[in-house]
């Protein structure tokens, strides 16, 4: 037999209360989960300093200079921004 004390449901917990579920920032955590992922066209700032020998904050002024030329484009998938070439 279970331990039927740890399965009883507690109605007047303030935790377990409608109001306090925040139905906006689980949308917004959902939200994070539908963006595709890396593909194989993009880099990070990160790749392209190392392939350069530059450091991270040189190879972040040099793409932001291409995104200002029209040469590349970002997009943000969680905390880290991915690059890729404008096809032209």
């Amino acid at each position: 037999m279970g331990n039927r004390k740890t399965h009883v449901e507690r109605t007047g917990s303030e935790q377990d209360r409608v109001e306090r579920f925040d139905v906006a920032r689980l949308l917004e955590l959902v939200d994070g989960y539908s963006i595709k992922a890396k593909e194989a066209d993009e880099f990070t700032m990160t790749w392209l300093a190392k392939q350069k020998g530059w450091t991270k904050d040189r190879a972040q002024k040099a793409l932001e200079q291409m995104a200002a030329d029209g040469l590349v484009t970002s997009r943000k998938y969680f905390s880290r921004t991915l690059w890729r070439m404008v096809q032209r």
